[in-house]
């Protein structure tokens, strides 16, 4: 059971642009917004040994979640003239979100190991997610917004997923490889109440994946992956009810959007299981942006909205290596850079044809202290980047961390401090057309401290053949939506 409040300040400037570019108008918009959350969770696992000889396994994963969350946000929005001068009353109004989601999944897997050390493992999993979200919107002061320009809406709507799997593994000391093929069908149907149109699409697909693996010695390793994942519209995006985020910005889904697969290639090279660099590729054909912006009729209108806008691909190198000063004192180093290209589809989608390199880079001191107390300090920061039609600043954090163990490690406790120097920010800007959204996010919870207390029942005579995750870590990953 979890449980979170954060606040949020976002600012957003809407900067309106004359005929000779240089700005003719400004909307300061300000959202205030508290956010309270809570997570039940329950994960039943039934393992059963078939046959000793053979090995054979059989598991059942029965998973349930439930999400509740209510978010509420005062807007308050400012109009200037170039010079500064006020130009309208300022308006202010409120905004509430409440969603609540279920989540139920089973699923269930037969391994069995046979001769010349060949292993086969297939399974079948059934996922529905079911989701009732309410927004409403109030007007507290000012004359400017008109009664009736926000839309509150009510969205029921659930989606249905099932997916088959099969992965053929072969491990020698030396080489080894899986293959493997996953067929995955997944139906999503639900309406808002402010919408004409009900959403009940299907997506299917055969998703293919090989893994290779290649000891040179006991201190060099390759591997090698190429798979195919794809890329699902959510509800949201799918939804044509049209949301108001200000008087001058709205969100509208698109009811044609269509699946997007996704191509990979990767390589990783580990020396003595310490230092490692992996290369990635991805190509992506008609993707989806998590916000595309397009103008409407109306020059001062946003409209936020989803298509299959274009192509995408990118070439990612990781590279981890640790340094040891002393017995006491360890360094790593983790450096994390991208080589993205867009193009679009569409001479509408402005913004979404470029290439952008960025990095990140994080640098952490380990140092263990008498009486097994560890203190980790670390640092970190990433370039500008450019994310569809976005352009981002530089961000840097300060973090640290003291542990400490009981029991034999069975127990452990841990003080953690996040952004210290809350530099953490997340800024934007946006230009479409005639305007430029400068996007400011604070995020009020970025500099944090923390107390983490755990304790180990289980057993550790318990040896894995290989690690997977479980039911309840995959079902924690559909939650995460768009806010």
């Amino acid at each position: 059971f979890n449980l979170r409040k954060t606040d949020q300040n976002i600012t957003n400037n809407l900067s309106y642009l004359n005929n000779s570019n240089s700005i003719d108008s400004i909307i300061a918009f300000n959202e205030n917004k508290d956010f309270d959350y809570s997570r039940t969770h329950l994960n039943l696992n039934y393992t059963s040994l078939l046959d000793t000889i053979y090995k054979q396994k059989l598991v059942i994963n029965a998973n349930y979640i439930k999400d509740n969350s209510e978010e509420e946000s005062v807007f308050n929005q400012e109009f200037f003239n170039a010079s500064g001068g006020i130009l309208n009353p300022t308006s202010e109004f409120q905004g509430d979100i409440n969603d609540n989601i279920e989540l139920k999944s089973g699923s269930l897997d037969y391994e069995i190991f046979l001769k010349k050390d060949y292993e086969i493992y297939i399974g079948s999993r059934y996922v529905q997610t079911i989701t009732d979200n309410n927004i409403s919107y109030q007007e507290l002061t000012g004359e400017s917004i008109p009664s009736n320009v926000f839309q509150s809406s009510n969205s029921n709507y659930e989606e249905n997923l099932v997916s088959s799997y099969a992965t053929l593994m072969r491990y020698k000391p030396v080489w080894g490889y899986e293959i493997g093929l996953r067929y995955e069908s997944a139906n999503i149907s639900g309406k808002s109440s402010g919408s004409s149109s009900k959403v009940n699409r299907t997506f299917n697909g055969l998703f293919p994946s090989l893994l290779v693996r290649y000891n040179l010695d006991k201190n060099n390793r390759f591997l090698f992956q190429a798979k195919q994942l794809a890329g699902r519209p959510k509800f949201y995006q799918l939804d044509e009810n049209i949301k108001y985020v200000s008087p001058n910005e709205i969100i509208q889904g698109n009811l044609n959007l269509s699946q997007f697969n996704l191509y990979l290639l990767a390589i990783r090279y580990s020396l003595k299981d310490k230092y490692h660099i992996y290369l990635r590729y991805d190509y992506i054909d008609n993707y989806i942006p998590q916000t595309l912006f397009v103008s409407e009729n109306d020059d001062n209108i946003i409209k936020s909205t989803y298509e299959n806008a274009g192509k995408l691909s990118g070439l990612q190198l990781t590279i981890n290596f640790p340094i040891k000063i002393s017995k006491s004192w360890n360094i790593r180093n983790y450096i994390n850079s991208f080589y993205t290209v867009s193009r679009s589809n569409d001479a509408r989608f402005t913004g979404l044809d470029y290439s952008t390199v960025n990095l990140f880079y994080r640098i952490t001191n380990s140092i263990s202290l008498p009486k097994e107390y560890y203190f980790d300090l670390s640092f970190a920061y990433k370039t500008t980047a450019q994310i569809n039609q976005t352009k981002t600043s530089p961000l840097y954090s300060l973090d640290f961390s003291i542990t400490k163990s009981f029991f034999q490690n069975r127990l452990k406790f841990s003080l953690e401090g996040n952004d210290l120097l809350r530099t953490s920010i997340e800024k934007g800007v946006t230009n479409i057309n005639r305007i430029a959204i400068e996007n400011y996010r604070v995020f009020e919870d970025s500099r944090r401290i923390a107390i983490n207390l755990s304790f180990d029942f289980g057993s550790r005579n318990i040896k894995r053949n290989r690690w997977r995750k479980t039911g309840i870590e995959e079902d924690k990953s559909r939650l995460k939506k768009k806010k």
